[in-house]
């Protein structure tokens, strides 16, 4: 048995992070500050933006602390996705551990997490600017509160 049913985790993390991060880097080289790609005018650009803080802008825990935190979580989560059988769960948990990693390895090198992909409806009404790292942490924790949902619901019917 071994590593081999673990793939759906360790492949998850895995991508999501290589994605992740070379996604990061052709914005650096590609943009500055100033700079913007609208791929939808209005609604969907690419810009660079560094973030110190924590989630969404958000100042949570001192930016000195911040890795600590990443790294104490990054360690349940393989402790969590170790002891799971179901390959979406691990999926899932690679999803979060693939996106705090990509988010950590920014903060270890540059200090601060590089975020690029601006949505919003309106030039005054915007979603906080965020990378592929913070929407695979989403879909991950998104995923598993659904299928916590599902499964909730099912035993209800039992």
């Amino acid at each position: 048995m071994g590593l081999k049913k673990f793939v759906p985790f360790l492949s998850t993390t895995l991508v999501v992070l290589l994605i992740d991060q070379l996604s990061k880097r052709w914005v650096l080289n590609n943009l500055t500050v100033r700079d913007s790609i609208c791929l939808i005018d209005g609604y969907l650009c690419i810009i660079l933006r560094f973030n110190q803080y924590n989630v969404f802008g958000l100042k949570l825990l001192p930016p000195k602390i911040m890795p600590f935190f990443i790294v104490f979580a990054s360690l349940l989560l393989i402790y969590f996705a170790l002891k799971e059988k179901k390959w979406i769960y691990q999926m899932l948990y690679g999803f979060i551990l693939g996106g705090a990693l990509g988010n950590l390895f920014d903060r270890l090198t540059l200090g601060k997490v590089i975020d690029f992909i601006d949505i919003g409806v309106t030039p005054r009404l915007r979603w906080p600017t965020f990378n592929l790292a913070d929407a695979a942490i989403d879909i991950g924790i998104f995923g598993l509160i659904v299928l916590a949902l599902i499964e909730s619901r099912h035993k209800g019917d039992v």
